[in-house]
Parts: structure tokens; C-alpha cells; sequence
């Protein structure tokens, strides 16, 4: 329940999202950047909200409410939150015009589109089976499809929970598993080569040093990789430097430099596509398939016995790799022979 201190105003549910929410992909678009996050869609929320902590973090504009607004509990209790006093105006990649956004606390999900958004957009939902199917113009504005609600819903439904998949999407189930990419990917004919110059000398490197939140995103990252497998403690006598890049979503990118190793690989040339051949290709055509693998490169094994030269120094240890990642030379050519092998029959 939202009220002025005056005025009743309308009755607001600010929830936090579960496993199994609605979530739908934005772009917020700024004069300076574009922010990629995720929005809920809450039926029980008659307002549109946003974190507090977004705001801040990206220093967004925010204005004084004319009346300030007491948050209240479903069952009339004042929310923790207690009063909003401010909004932001942006423009969420949902239409040509900007919404009013309430600056509260959304809990674990980052923007909240309530009951007025609803009405506006009139999305065709189906809570049985959760699903939802937003109109053309707002696809098209989102840049994506029917098969990201898909991806993003089989995702985050629970085991014991496959009716809440729809029917004919159901033998797929396991496709979208996150369970199935955390774990080492087979040896194939296309694992990833790092093939040296004769004359490459063994390098070592310095340590960069890490802030005390790139240090517990490290520890996060390590201990994630090494129970999948995807990396091991190692004793090579070559080593790349690690750090982080900030990500527009504010999360941190971990970062092997593998340019010293670079210069000294022997390049693949395998055929990377033009992207004037592609553009040739969709020509005259209105409907288009976009796949996106999850963790895309670390589909892909280092080949054995390859794995110490792309080694990589952290303040926690020396670590190689045992899948591919971002970074070395090479990379691009062996996934892109990786695509090919896997539609040449589409082809």
C-alpha cells in the first residue's frame, strides 16, 4: 500500500523476484551509456520501480516527489523501505517515451514494471504455463525474441517444477540446463592448439593488484572454475597476468592478458566470416534465428598438453586453463571451426 502523508494514494506490492519470476532483458538509455539489466513483471505492483542502488551506482538523475510516498506492506505494515521522496525519468528501451520510476529498494531485481506498465503494453501472459509474449513494437525495440523469455524461463524453473514449462518445449528442457555447462566439456577434434614459435621463451609476470572487491569476485571466480574443472592449479613456468574490466551492468569481467603470449603463437588461419557476405545472405529475408551458447568459448577444451602455456598468475595462486577463454590469438578461428562443424548440414 502506497499513501502520502495526506492523500491515500494506490495500493503497491514491491516483491522480491523468486527462481521461477517473470523477467524480461532492458537496455536503460542514457546520454552517456546504455545499461544492460533485467526487469520483473509484477501484476501486484501499481507502480514502476527501480534500486536505489542502480541509481547510484550510474549516477542517474533523480526529482523530489511532490508528495513523498509511505511504502506499506500487503498487509498495511510500513515497508523497511519506509518513505520514497524521488524518481528518476529514463527511457527503457519499452518505447519511444520515458518512464517515471519510483527509487526504492527492489530487492534482487534490479527494475520492478507493475501494473500500469501492464495496461500500457498489455503483454499476453500465461501463468500456467509462464509464459509471456509481449507485442511486435516492443520486440522490436527490445532487440529481442520469443526465444529469450524461453531461454530466460527455462532457466529459472526448478527441478520439480518441468509444468511450468509449456508442452511442446518440454523435451528441450536440458538444452537450456545451466547444470549441463558447468562441467568439463568432452575432448573433441577442434580442441583449442597453442602452437609456440621456435624461438618462444618461457615469460613470468607480476601480480596486479586487486581491490577488496575484485579480491572476493577472484575468490568467487576461482573456486567456481576449479569445482567445475575448468581450471587447475598449475606449475608452469610461463604466466599471464589477471585482472578485472568493469562491465556496464557494473559487474566485473575477469580478464586474462595474453598478449606477451600472443606474439609469440603461430597464428591459425582458419576463415572468419565477412560480415558483408552475411549481410549479403539475409538480404530480402524478414525472420531470423539467433543462437547464443552459454559460456560460449568454454564449450571448447585446451588441448592436452597445451594447458600450461596460457597459465595465469592471481594474488590466490598460479592456475591454467582446461577450456577456452577470451583472450588468446587463436581463439576466434577454433570457434569459428567449432560453428562450422556443427551446421555444416544448415549450410
Amino acid at each position: 500500500m502506497l499513501q502520502s502523508p495526506d492523500v491515500q494514494v494506490s495500493c503497491v506490492i514491491v516483491c522480491d523476484p523468486n527462481t521461477s519470476a517473470l523477467t524480461i532483458p532492458i537496455t536503460i538509455n542514457t546520454k552517456d551509456e546504455s545499461i544492460e539489466t533485467t526487469a520483473l513483471i509484477d501484476c501486484g505492483a501499481e507502480g514502476t520501480f527501480i534500486h536505489k542502488e542502480l541509481v547510484k551506482q550510474h549516477q542517474l538523475p533523480t526529482y523530489a516527489l511532490n508528495r513523498p510516498i509511505i511504502a506499506r506492506n500487503v498487509d498495511n505494515t510500513i515497508n523497511k523501505e519506509g518513505v520514497i521522496t524521488r524518481y528518476t525519468k529514463l527511457n527503457l528501451g519499452l518505447n519511444t517515451t520515458d518512464e517515471r520510476l519510483l527509487i526504492t529498494n527492489t530487492g534482487k531485481s534490479p527494475i520492478i514494471l507493475g501494473l500500469p506498465w501492464l495496461k500500457q503494453v498489455n503483454p499476453q501472459i500465461d501463468w500456467a504455463n509462464g509464459s509471456i509474449e509481449l507485442p511486435e513494437h516492443i520486440l522490436r525495440s527490445l532487440a529481442i525474441s520469443k526465444v529469450t523469455f524461453a531461454i530466460t524461463l527455462a532457466q529459472n524453473v526448478k527441478d520439480n517444477e518441468p509444468h511450468t514449462i509449456p508442452l511442446e518445449y518440454r523435451d528441450f528442457r536440458d538444452v537450456f540446463d545451466k547444470a549441463q555447462t558447468n562441467q568439463l566439456p568432452p575432448s573433441q577434434s577442434y580442441d583449442h592448439a597453442i602452437e609456440l614459435k621456435s624461438d618462444f621463451v618461457p615469460k613470468n609476470c607480476k601480480v596486479y593488484p586487486l581491490t577488496l572487491k575484485e579480491k572476493e569476485t577472484l575468490d568467487i571466480f576461482l573456486q567456481e572454475n576449479l569445482e567445475k574443472g575448468f581450471i587447475r592449479p598449475s606449475t608452469s613456468p610461463q604466466a599471464s597476468p589477471f585482472f578485472f574490466v568493469g562491465k556496464k551492468d557494473g559487474t566485473l569481467r575477469p580478464i586474462q592478458d595474453y598478449r606477451l603470449l600472443n606474439e609469440a603463437t603461430i597464428k591459425n588461419t582458419y576463415p572468419l566470416p565477412l560480415v558483408s557476405d552475411l549481410l549479403d545472405q539475409i538480404k530480402g529475408y524478414r525472420f531470423f534465428t539467433k543462437l547464443d551458447l552459454r559460456n560460449g568459448y568454454n564449450n571448447i577444451r585446451i588441448k592436452d598438453g597445451d594447458q600450461w602455456k596460457a597459465a595465469f598468475k592471481t594474488a590466490r595462486g598460479l592456475y591454467e586453463p582446461m577450456v577456452m577463454y577470451f583472450g588468446l590469438c587463436n581463439s576466434p578461428a577454433t570457434f569459428q571451426a567449432f560453428m562450422d562443424d556443427v551446421f555444416h548440414e544448415q549450410k
